[in-house]
């Protein structure tokens, strides 16, 4: 049995994206087919850059519905940021694979150097916060 245009591949990509698959075929043209089909290899990361600003990667993203976080932080309640929170995890850890099925992406490649940029500057931002908050919290002493 041939994979095809790889449809289960993909799903299972989809579905477990740490792990390696490889499609057999004898004709040719459906593995070129099951080639374009490429899943990027960040889709089962965790996202620092989704996690820290939400609201903004969900709008660069396609995932329109992020925005409403400015208004569930801009309600100061437990329970407003009890939500907040919870979205802002929710992006960090499925974020990548909603974005790579909400927005219309020119490769895979170009989706991973996307995310790893956003990756990249979420946990430079959050470690700058961090060393402001420890540097204040000193600071308050002396």
């Amino acid at each position: 049995a041939g994979c095809g245009p790889a449809p289960m591949i993909s799903l299972l990509a989809e579905k477990y994206p740490d792990r390696h698959y490889t499609g057999l075929d004898l004709t040719p043209a459906m593995i070129e087919q099951a080639k374009k089909k490429n899943v990027p290899v960040t889709l089962g990361r965790f996202n620092w850059g989704a996690f820290a600003f939400s609201w903004i990667w969900g709008i660069f993203n396609g995932l329109w519905w992020s925005a409403g976080i400015i208004v569930l932080m801009l309600m100061n309640s437990l329970a407003t940021w009890t939500m907040t929170i919870a979205v802002c995890l929710l992006l960090g850890f499925k974020g990548n694979a909603i974005s790579w099925r909400s927005k219309k992406w020119k490769s895979a490649k170009a989706f991973d150097k996307a995310q790893t940029i956003w990756s990249i500057v979420g946990i430079v931002i959050l470690l700058i916060g961090l060393v402001n908050y420890v540097w204040w919290k000193i600071s308050v002493f002396f």
